[in-house]
């Protein structure tokens, strides 16, 4: 979702509201081979079905979500910075 949700986020705050279109919306990697939660921008409707597509992407994602695939919308994001820890034995 670069740029809009930077590669660094840490955290990100899920509602379970349907999406809408031009939402940021969460499903479950419906129409994606091995693919875990997918976070893609709602670019329109199908039948009842959302169809997403990431910000950064010139495709859409590879079919019409169906609306028990998905989680919701993203509300919030941030970036935390952690430093790495080394320790010596």
């Amino acid at each position: 979702m670069e740029p809009t949700i930077d590669g660094d986020v840490n955290i990100v705050l899920i509602n379970s509201q349907q999406p809408e279109i031009g939402d940021i919306g969460a499903y479950d990697g419906y129409g994606w081979e091995d693919s875990g939660l997918i976070l893609h921008r709602v670019v329109g409707t199908k039948d009842g079905d959302y169809i997403f597509k990431g910000d950064n992407n010139s495709y859409y994602d590879p079919q019409p979500v169906p609306p028990e695939h998905t989680y919701g919308t993203a509300v919030w994001f941030y970036s935390i910075d952690i430093p790495s820890f080394s320790f010596s034995f």
